[in-house]
């Protein structure tokens, strides 16, 4: 994703007012002049399928609740670069062993951390296939090959998972064992940007911006959107 916001919104809402637009025009134009002259634009020469994305990616804007337009890193990516990290092998766990000669692998990170390599899956695949199919209701019949807008939302069941699971990603990343050995192992991977290395190094601001979020969400009794675009 070359640009991505994190948004609350009402997917109830978004889904009743995408159907609106789609069949009035009125209801279109009611989004404000920036949706109504680009669609204009374009409406004419491409295919629907492509519009409708962008249809609902304006939808989520304008209807949201409230929109992380600032912040500094991807979620996404930090969560991605978390996983890395739990699925290579706990090497402290297989040095201290005293079996270890008789296991054929040593136990990978997240077979000791179960909730933190369950939350960070879930935002960095933004709820993976169940996410998409899930927004794929919010605007049926639209053509697959036209995503370069797009919005996938995490349900309240999965807000509630991620704001169950911040006291063991505070573990996590700040206590021993982990937290000093994902320290050691960020500062060590090459080609990370510096707002996600900072991000990694000082993880009170990730973990703080998570509660921010689903608090919001859930106080709002609404969605957690992300949306992106090239």
């Amino acid at each position: 994703m070359n640009v991505e916001l994190w948004t609350v919104a009402s997917a109830a809402k978004v889904r009743e007012t995408v159907a609106h637009c789609r069949e009035d025009v009125a209801a279109r134009n009611a989004l404000g002049d920036d949706f109504v002259q680009t669609y204009a634009s374009f409406a004419g020469s491409a295919t629907p399928g492509y519009w409708n994305r962008y249809l609902t990616w304006f939808v989520v804007q304008t209807l949201a609740v409230e929109r992380w337009p600032d912040l500094p890193y991807s979620p996404r990516e930090v969560a991605a670069l978390v996983l890395r990290f739990l699925n290579e092998p706990d090497e402290d766990a297989a040095s201290r062993s005293t079996v270890k000669l008789w296991r054929a692998k040593p136990r990978i990170n997240r077979e000791a951390v179960p909730q933190v390599a369950a939350t960070m899956q879930l935002l960095a695949t933004l709820g993976g296939a169940v996410a998409e199919a899930r927004a794929d209701a919010l605007i049926p019949n639209v053509d697959p090959k036209y995503n370069e807008e797009g919005a996938l939302y995490l349900d309240n069941a999965d807000c509630a998972r991620v704001l169950a699971n911040l006291a063991a990603l505070r573990t996590f990343f700040i206590e021993p064992p982990y937290g000093p050995r994902f320290h050691f192992w960020i500062v060590r991977q090459p080609g990370i940007s510096r707002s996600v290395r900072d991000a990694l190094t000082v993880p009170s601001r990730f973990l703080g911006d998570l509660e921010t979020i689903f608090t919001r969400a859930q106080d709002a009794q609404a969605q957690v959107f992300v949306l992106w675009a090239p």
